[in-house]
């Protein structure tokens, strides 16, 4: 009888860990996702967005190069891909007379 007791405890001690490690783990999931969320969100109130019409000569990287945030950005080719996306774009190709949408970012 005292060896089953004692496994029943072994199992009651067991429960008890997994669940506090997972408790654990759940907050410090929570607090990172909900920390992102409110990165996101503090860039997102940031973000403005112009029209400009691409000149003869002008190609993504030019734009991307006057435009860039580097705060916002890790490299020029991220934030090329970013203004390709905002402008349904599948290629770095741009041309004369083009309208495209330009995102920056806004200290206010």
């Amino acid at each position: 009888m005292v060896s089953r007791m004692n496994f029943t405890k072994s199992k009651k001690m067991l429960f008890m860990g997994i669940l506090l490690i997972s408790v654990f783990f759940a907050f410090i999931l929570g607090s990172i996702i909900v920390k992102a969320q409110n990165n996101q969100k503090a860039n997102a109130d940031n973000i403005k967005y112009t029209s400009i019409v691409i000149d003869d000569g002008d190609s993504l990287w030019d734009i991307a190069e006057a435009y860039i945030d580097y705060s916002h950005y890790n490299t020029i080719y991220e934030y090329m891909d970013a203004l390709k996306s905002i402008n349904g774009m599948t290629s770095n190709n741009v041309f004369a007379g083009q309208n495209f949408i330009v995102l920056y970012y806004s200290n206010n």
